[in-house]
């Protein structure tokens, strides 16, 4: 899932069609699977609304809002840092042990507001 949206709009910017049936008929993000919320963020959302503003097609835009909606546990924390990873099923959103939180909150913030002007 990850390597296929950030190339559906690199796709449609070299002239090439889209398959718009993949994206209505397969991508499904109720997968009993731990994500990256940084990761999904910049790539797997930041790619559907690059689709939907390249193509216009609402199909991307209600898509992201799925993501979305489903990334945003992630940022109900009592100390305002996000967590690392969410379920995109259950909706549990968790930090691993091997990771230092900081780094990817620090990652995030730096990066964010880049994505949404």
């Amino acid at each position: 899932m990850l390597c296929v949206m950030p190339g559906v709009h690199t796709k449609n910017m070299h002239g090439a069609t889209m398959n718009f049936r993949w994206v209505a008929n397969s991508l499904d993000f109720n997968k009993n699977y731990d994500a990256s919320v940084f990761e999904t963020t910049i790539r797997v959302v930041g790619g559907l609304l690059s689709a939907y503003d390249l193509s216009g097609d609402k199909l991307f835009l209600d898509k992201a809002q799925d993501i979305a909606d489903r990334l945003l546990p992630a940022w109900n924390t009592p100390n305002g840092i996000l967590y690392n990873n969410i379920n995109l099923s259950h909706g549990n959103p968790h930090n691993p042990r091997w990771t230092a939180v900081t780094l990817n909150f620090t990652k995030f913030k730096l990066n964010f507001p880049c994505s949404i002007i």
